[in-house]
């Protein structure tokens, strides 16, 4: 069988990133790479190509590209954005495995870059290319920089996690500054001309040393393939953690200003998350502090949580923040709290978050001296309790005073504590400094996770939980393909007027009040085949918003109300618009109802595919905004997380309605794919039957 070119290409990102040998082809930013990759242990062959041919530490010098004597695995391109084409043609000429490119100028600037951009997805074939405009890959597993500067080096024994990321200071800045950080690979993607986000998550799953994966994302390119990426990382259990850097409440002029990406609306990128199991973070340092806990202490089982602490004050920080993070704070088992009276002195109260107010020294009894005295009482505490477990403890730095040295033995037997319960443990330091790097990587050597800053130590451990129950509706599931058009369409819209929308879609079994289409000269016999009271709207295909244009007049008890209701009509529309009048209107029979408003909808997006809206409807739905997404095809599980989240109780008709019309709505957008764009069911209600009928529609075709 013929090897597919996306494979081909990802085969040869897993040699990128593990090179045998590799080229610097560029000035000084080369030097830093290979000072970066020697320093870090580095045996393989590097050369530079330097037509002045002068030695370059560490590396033999070429005067080009075809004067290298064998083909190189890796290549970093460390010229201007109109010199890289060329060297990227000639490179995939020899048979270079992959290349990182770490110049600026290119589609994240203006048409001229676009160009450039193009070029080099042409000349790369099936060479692995990472960037433009980004830093390129440091692999701390093996100890190798294909990377545009120097960098700390700080080889990770072990499992690790990787961090992908379209902004390369990101990955700079984490592997530069943070102590105690096993981060395996640091992957830079730039502005994603041939290798992309996806690529990425796909290979770094082939190394069983990840155990979890962050990403930095600003926009999506092929929703179809990096929902298949992350449902892979799902079927291996490695969570994805994410940081988005743009919404839709930033300009497209923003955002492609530095990767050129395509923005994702908000409410599809919680779709997107939803299906294909992402868990968000908003700060650089909440997703270091969530990859620390997994890749160190594991992915807790459920979202209890155990805290400890030698303080009550944080104690009240702890239960009053714990649940916004999605923790629950459970009550110590009874037989728990019988053990811990008989041992605890009478001043620690037995409640969790549990403040173990010890004194520092004991002749008889615990105290802070006693490490395993410690450990065998938050064992007491714990067990049978809680999923995963929190030390809150700030160290005192070392100095001049050995301050720090009396907080040590409660923290020494965590790793014994760990195997006892078989849940995650972790050492958490409310103040971002209050454990010093020596400390920390004693305590990732016990397999304990040392987590800084009581926000992020309590997002991290929400996150993580969170990712778990997620996770529990795809794992062993096969692949939710995307229903997606992968273009924008050129067609214009065409709006259907609410008559003709109903006929459409009462055929695929919607129902809706009953309907009558008539004009001004024949109300008065359309009207003798009602019951009152009704409803009267203005048909046009020229109008989406038929009540903000006083298009719309409820309750008409007789004809003369009616009569009235279409005169009032007809004087807006021709106040608003012009004196064409379209003369045409929908006459339907009101129906009582006692539940609440809601919409339901379809969408075709060209990046996310076909989206099916759930919420609140009524007049003021745009501006409530009330409402939740989900991508096609609809997983029953998601269909029932959605209503449960507006209080429709599984099992109940309402529930079972409701779910029935979103299918429906469903499948005549799928069913319609390629001439669909949008469908609006507004405001769909429950009736005093229990039935759900929609009372307004609004279709719109290409």
């Amino acid at each position: 069988m013929k090897e597919s070119p996306r494979k081909k290409l990802r085969d040869n990102l897993s040699i990128l990133l593990k090179p045998k040998s590799l080229v610097c082809v560029g000035g000084s930013q080369a030097l830093g790479c290979i000072q970066a990759s020697r320093r870090a242990g580095y045996k393989g062959k590097i050369w530079v190509v330097n037509p002045k041919i002068r030695p370059v530490e560490g590396a033999t010098s070429v005067a080009s590209v075809f004067d290298i004597p064998t083909p190189p695995d890796a290549a970093l391109i460390a010229l201007s954005a109109e010199k890289t084409p060329k060297v990227v043609s000639d490179l995939a000429k020899i048979g270079t495995k992959g290349a990182v490119s770490i110049a600026s100028g290119f589609a994240e600037v203006d048409e001229k870059g676009k160009k450039l951009q193009e070029e080099i997805k042409k000349e790369s074939g099936s060479m692995a290319f990472l960037g433009p405009n980004g830093m390129g890959m440091i692999n701390f597993f093996d100890g190798i920089a294909v990377w545009g500067s120097d960098n700390h080096m700080n080889k990770v024994e072990g499992d690790g996690a990787a961090f992908i990321s379209q902004s390369g200071a990101f990955l700079y800045n984490s592997s530069n500054v943070e102590n105690g950080f096993p981060m395996g690979y640091a992957i830079s993607t730039g502005n994603q001309a041939v290798i992309d986000l996806s690529d990425c998550i796909d290979v770094v799953l082939r190394d069983k040393r990840v155990r979890a994966i962050g990403i930095y994302i600003e926009g999506i390119s092929n929703a179809q393939s990096l929902g298949k990426a992350c449902w892979k990382a799902v079927q291996k259990k490695v969570p994805i953690i994410a940081l988005r850097g743009t919404s839709n409440k930033i300009s497209e002029k923003a955002t492609s200003s530095h990767t050129g990406s395509m923005i994702v609306d908000d409410g599809l990128w919680e779709a997107f998350k939803m299906k294909y199991c992402i868990v968000e973070v908003k700060t650089p340092k909440a997703l270091v502090e969530t990859l620390k806990l997994i890749t160190i202490s594991g992915i807790p089982k459920g979202n209890r949580l155990g805290a400890v602490t030698y303080s009550g004050g944080l104690n009240n920080l702890i239960a009053s923040q714990a649940s916004e993070h999605g923790l629950a704070l459970p009550d110590i088992p009874g037989s728990n709290k019988k053990k811990l009276k008989s041992i605890m002195p009478s001043t620690v109260p037995i409640a969790n978050p549990f403040d173990m107010n010890f004194p520092f020294s004991s002749r008889s009894g615990i105290s802070m001296e006693n490490g395993e005295a410690i450990a065998e009482a938050i064992n007491i505490f714990a067990k049978g309790m809680a999923d995963i477990l929190v030390f809150f403890i700030d160290i005192p730095r070392k100095g001049n005073l050995d301050i720090y040295k009396i907080w040590l033995p409660s923290i020494e037997n965590l790793d014994f504590l760990a195997k006892k319960l078989k849940i995650p443990i972790v050492v958490g330091a409310p103040f971002p400094e209050g454990i010093e790097p020596e400390i920390r990587q004693t305590l990732i050597e016990k397999g304990v996770a040392p987590l800084l800053g009581f926000s992020e130590i309590l997002t991290a451990l929400g996150t993580s939980a969170s990712w778990n129950e997620m996770s529990k509706h795809l794992t062993k599931k096969k692949y939710p393909k995307l229903v997606t058009s992968l273009r924008k369409s050129k067609l214009k819209s065409n709006i259907k007027n609410e008559f003709q929308s109903k006929n459409d879609l009462k055929v695929y079994g919607i129902n809706f009040p009953k309907y009558k289409k008539t004009n001004k000269k024949n109300i008065s016999k359309t009207l003798n085949e009602m019951t009152y009271p009704v409803a009267l709207k203005i048909l046009s295909n020229k109008i989406s918003h038929k009540s903000a244009m006083g298009g719309v007049k409820l309750n008409l008890i007789n004809e003369s109300y009616v009569l009235k209701a279409s005169a009032e009509i007809e004087k807006s529309y021709t106040n608003t618009y012009d004196s064409n009048f379209p003369s045409e209107f929908l006459l339907e029979e009101m129906v009582t109802f006692e539940s609440d408003e809601y919409i339901i909808g379809a969408k075709k997006d060209s990046t996310m595919g076909l989206s099916i809206i759930f919420g609140k409807g009524g007049t003021n739905v745009e501006e409530n905004k009330n409402f939740r997404i989900l991508l096609s095809p609809i997983a029953t599980w998601e269909l029932k997380t959605v209503l449960e989240s507006y209080k429709i109780k599984e099992g109940s008709k309402p529930f079972r309605e409701l779910k029935k019309m979103i299918r429906m709505v469903e499948k005549y957008a799928i069913t319609n794919f390629k001439k669909f764009r949008s469908l609006d069911l507004n405001p769909v209600v429950i009736t005093n039957k229990r039935e759900a009928l929609a009372l307004d529609a609004l279709l719109v075709r290409e």
